[in-house]
């Protein structure tokens, strides 16, 4: 499971999406979380927003929430 950012998406205010990848056996599926970010406080390493602010809370919520749900149905 992989978070990243559409970059090649951008929006006027220079926020982009965050999209979500999910690999099985070689099969790829991807799909937007619905949320977007200025891409000056997102980490490609951990595949998270950095920072404290409620905007960084909130779109980590989403992301622990997206992984939490997934591995339930494993």
């Amino acid at each position: 499971m992989l978070f990243f950012l559409k970059r090649d998406k951008q929006k006027a205010n220079g926020s982009v999406p965050i999209f979500c990848r999910i690999t099985i056996n070689k099969k790829e599926v991807r799909f937007g979380i619905k949320k977007e970010i200025d891409p000056a406080i997102w980490s490609v390493q951990a595949g998270w927003a950095i920072g404290r602010t409620s905007e960084v809370v909130e779109i980590n919520s989403v992301i622990d929430k997206i992984k939490n749900n997934f591995i339930q149905y494993l």
